[in-house]
């Protein structure tokens, strides 16, 4: 391919190559869509201090404990929930459950009103930074409603909402095919008719060809045609790619392009 620009490092400014590379871009730019100009008002932003946490109906002066808040939550750092837990008051976190700290029981979790009693293993669904405040019910006799198999809980108001993750099924795979894909073919234009030819637009292209397989013969040679753009310039061609044995190929070199009125 032709006059593909290499990546651009302006760390000590641009080359004289890279300036006429960037005036050439920005003039067939402007060619194309013209120069937009769009003027806006002033405008004014007003903040708002951050409203009291929004307290749960399960928070209780006698029954909750370890109350955290968002700004507190965000103060510590965390990178997890279960990170949260390891630190919270009268919170015992072990290697498959989660209890109170004077409990074996598992606690339940209360996220934003319903209740789960087995989410230990879903504790990663939840961002801390989604996180309104969390505290801990010190037992079930505070909660309404029988949990026979849970003791406690851990009652979490987040600030969005908390919907579960779908669980992926290991014995199932959900397969897409990715069905028909038009090739994608290189823009090049073609000058063959007199119109073509005599068109008034001058042609301002900065990326002037490239084909993916260009096939040399047993000497080494290759041919490949294209219309170059109207501006007299230094072409850098080059090439890449693997020979029959799939070793790397890369050269480069340069071409003189004269514009359309020199002789």
């Amino acid at each position: 391919y032709a006059g593909v620009p290499e990546r651009l490092d302006f760390a000590n400014g641009p080359t004289d190559n890279e300036k006429a590379y960037l005036e050439k871009a920005n003039e067939a730019y402007i060619q194309k869509y013209g120069i937009r100009t769009i003027d806006l008002e002033e405008i004014t932003v007003t903040g708002h201090k951050p409203g009291k946490y929004e307290e749960s109906v399960y928070y209780s002066a006698l029954s909750a404990t370890g109350l955290r808040t968002a700004e507190d939550i965000e103060k510590m750092a965390v990178s997890s929930l279960k990170s949260l837990l390891y630190t919270q008051p009268g919170i015992v976190v072990r290697s498959d459950k989660i209890t109170t700290s004077t409990s074996q029981t598992p606690v339940a979790f209360i996220i934003d009103n319903i209740t789960y009693e087995d989410f230990f293993d879903r504790l990663d669904d939840i961002d801390v930074s989604s996180i309104d405040n969390l505290f801990v019910v010190k037992d079930n006799s505070f909660l309404p409603g029988y949990f026979p198999n849970t003791n406690g809980a851990i009652v979490i108001t987040t600030k969005m909402g908390y919907e579960p993750k779908p669980r992926k099924s290991l014995n199932i795979e959900q397969i897409i095919p990715l069905g028909y894909q038009q090739a994608a073919e290189f823009y090049s234009p073609v000058y063959e008719t007199p119109e073509q030819k005599n068109a008034s637009a001058p042609d301002l292209r900065t990326t002037i060809y490239w084909k993916p397989n260009v096939r040399f013969s047993e000497d080494g040679e290759a041919t490949v045609d294209f219309y170059s753009a109207d501006s007299a310039t230094t072409y850098t061609v080059t090439g890449e790619g693997v020979s029959g044995s799939g070793k790397m190929i890369r050269f480069s070199s340069e071409i003189q392009v004269k514009g359309k009125d020199e002789p």
